[in-house]
């Protein structure tokens, strides 16, 4: 029987969903620059290019925790009630 952590495996959901659609995002958002631009228009590119693929490894960052909350919430067990108590050992009877 699988037993799944609820709260885990909503978490893990909501980050890995976050994740994606950012990535999704970023990759459609990326700056591209033109024919016959200017230095500092080029330094600018470069710049804003670089800022959006810092954003995507975020993205992918949060993706990943996400993947990783969704596998503990499957393999994550509660306690069993009185787990860890003392148990009490019978007797031998005598001889």
């Amino acid at each position: 029987m699988l037993v799944i952590d609820a709260k885990l495996m909503a978490g893990g959901i909501a980050a890995l969903a976050a994740g994606l659609a950012l990535s999704a995002y970023l990759a459609a958002a990326m700056p591209v620059g033109t024919p016959g631009m200017e230095e500092d228009e080029a330094l600018r590119l470069v710049l804003e290019q670089r800022e959006n693929r810092d954003f995507g490894t975020l993205a992918a960052l949060m993706s990943g925790v996400g993947l990783l909350l969704i596998l503990v919430s499957l393999g994550a067990r509660r306690g069993r009630r009185g787990a860890g108590a003392a148990r009490k050992k019978k007797q031998a009877p005598a001889a």
